[in-house]
């Protein structure tokens, strides 16, 4: 499964979104994001294949990566954090994410 849970969210307007992957469901990965940042709000979760791939996939994207934040005290090294609402807007990261799993089941169909 991957999700996408809002973790922060700015003076400015902008917010900071996890996007992250769990094999096991999301109640842990809430509670477990819950217990790390101050405000949460789980957002999205999609029910994938080879989730840790499909996670690395979409981190390492040239949409998303360049939005990669690293400005949350105690979270400078996470590589799941994402910034949105400058050039990344929440409906963009939605479309392409909905492309690219609309293309996996297109490619799924036609190899069956």
């Amino acid at each position: 499964m991957i999700y996408i849970i809002k973790v922060k969210t700015n003076e400015d307007g902008t917010y900071v979104v996890k996007i992250g992957e769990s094999r096991k469901g999301i109640t842990d990965r809430y509670n477990e994001c819950k217990s790390k940042h101050k405000q949460i709000l789980l957002l999205n979760c999609y029910q994938v294949d080879k989730s840790k791939d499909f996670e690395s996939f979409l981190h390492n994207h040239p949409a998303i990566h360049p939005h990669k934040y690293k400005k949350i005290e105690g979270h400078e090294k996470e590589n799941e954090l994402f910034l949105i609402g400058t050039n990344l807007t929440y409906q963009s990261l939605i479309k392409l994410l909905m492309t690219i799993l609309i293309i996996i089941i297109i490619r799924l169909e036609n190899y069956y």
